[in-house]
């Protein structure tokens, strides 16, 4: 039984919710299901009585999480030993764009600090195709970013040249970010002649082949931050168009201020690799390569 396996039972009985867990884990509530389900298999009785609304612990269950939190703190006492003599594999840099740190930060360092206390997670801007670039300079050995086809094509023999492996962790798509009151907003999907005459609020930091087609006869601002963009969405009646992964986790979207809507009709596909960038793992010291493993799962568990 993996250990990561006790601390989401603690955090089922803590929240009395498969659902709530999930959530506080970063995980889809079926992953969680099933992980509670294989365990139950593997003790071979219910740790967990599904009631109306929620869970609690069947008898065998109390004894089985007192158990779990007493190997979870001697195991977390484990961790400590030695830990002011590997200072500096303690801190791992991640390079990344503004948008995909948006999505991406709070889930990651919410999963670090339940599995690995001791792993500081050092988030650097860094733009667009820039990322590749700064492996290559080893200002970092892992970096996340969007390459748009084409230059991801082109990028693929200068990174193998340079020993940098690329994993594409999964195709987004260009969207429309709108107020909830516009006129799209209730729409299913959206075409490209349908933002003419509308004020755009851009990401400075990423602009494919497919956005430029919406500039013409638009007015539209660069911002370098989500945060401007959608304040700039929501109190100047703005759209923006962007990629959809920097929202999947906000609370702002779809709530009384603001809506996603999807957009087609380009005349190219509608895909944008999220890619993430690494040296070989020979070259990566441990906590290097347990955040790989863990950006890795988080696109695997609960896609976007």
């Amino acid at each position: 039984m993996r250990l990561d396996y006790l601390s989401d039972l603690i955090e089922i009985e803590r929240c009395q919710s498969i659902s709530g867990a999930a959530q506080n884990l970063y995980l889809g509530q079926t992953t969680l299901s099933t992980i509670l389900k294989n365990v139950e298999a593997e003790v071979g009785f219910k740790i967990f009585e599904r009631l109306i609304g929620g869970v609690a612990p069947t008898p065998d269950g109390e004894a089985v999480l007192s158990l779990a939190k007493e190997i979870c703190a001697i195991y977390e006492c484990i961790q400590q030993i030695g830990q002011a003599d590997r200072q500096s594999e303690r801190t791992v840099t991640l390079l990344a764009a503004p948008s995909i740190i948006c999505g991406l930060a709070l889930p990651l360092n919410a999963i670090l600090q339940r599995d690995h206390p001791y792993i500081t997670l050092n988030l650097k801007e860094t733009t667009g195709e820039e990322v590749g670039i700064r492996i290559i300079q080893n200002a970092a050995n892992i970096g996340i970013t969007y390459y748009s086809r084409k230059a991801l094509e082109e990028f693929k023999p200068i990174a193998k040249k340079y020993n940098v492996c690329i994993h594409v962790l999964f195709q987004d798509k260009l969207c429309a970010l709108l107020p909830l009151k516009h006129p799209l907003a209730a729409r299913d999907c959206i075409m490209p002649q349908d933002f003419q005459r509308e004020s755009l609020a851009l990401l400075s930091h990423f602009l494919t082949d497919s956005d430029t087609t919406l500039l013409k006869n638009n007015r539209f601002i660069y911002l370098k931050y989500v945060d401007q963009v959608k304040q700039a969405v929501a109190q100047q009646n703005m759209v923006s168009i962007l990629c959809r992964y920097p929202f999947f986790c906000d609370e702002d979207i779809n709530n009384d201020r603001l809506t996603v809507v999807p957009i087609s009709g380009f005349n190219d596909e509608n895909q944008i690799p999220l890619c993430v960038l690494h040296r070989e793992r020979k070259n990566l010291c441990s906590a290097e390569q347990i955040l790989l493993e863990h950006i890795l799962t988080c696109f695997q568990s609960s896609p976007p």
